[in-house]
């Protein structure tokens, strides 16, 4: 897995995700996001869900993966901290994402903050000789 970094932002959260690849960047991300919300615990994987969101352009592709972590915590309370499985391919069409991840319900976890919704303030995603990644989530 990639590394991260917390920066200051007046209102909201704002991490910055570095990784080898564009699936490595986004596994990274999806610990960053739930280092907000429970920082630094280990969370059980008792529950399993399949993730699939496709779009045409890249920072579409992240919003919406990570759009359907905050669905999962606000609609079923699901903390789903596990990568067991991320592939992102490219097609004519654009980009396809299809996930696994593991977790628990929130409830025998100590939830520090949540986060209300994704945003597209300050996304960027960067190729190089790695991948970098800066996002901010509304809390």
């Amino acid at each position: 897995m990639g590394t991260y970094r917390f920066e200051e932002h007046t209102a909201d959260e704002k991490f910055i995700v570095w990784g080898k690849d564009l699936e490595d960047a986004f596994s990274t991300c999806v610990e960053a996001f739930y280092e907000i919300i429970i920082p630094e615990e280990k969370v059980q994987g008792k529950i399993t869900k399949n993730i699939e969101v496709s779009a045409r352009r890249l920072r579409s592709l992240l919003y919406d993966f990570l759009n359907e972590l905050v669905f999962f915590y606000d609609d079923q309370d699901l903390l789903l901290r596990n990568v067991n499985q991320l592939k992102i391919t490219q097609d004519e069409k654009g980009y396809r994402l299809s996930a696994t991840l593991s977790g628990d319900t929130h409830y025998d976890y100590e939830v520090e903050m949540e986060i209300k919704n994704m945003t597209y303030s300050d996304m960027e995603i960067k190729q190089d000789a790695g991948v970098e990644i800066t996002v901010v989530v509304d809390i």
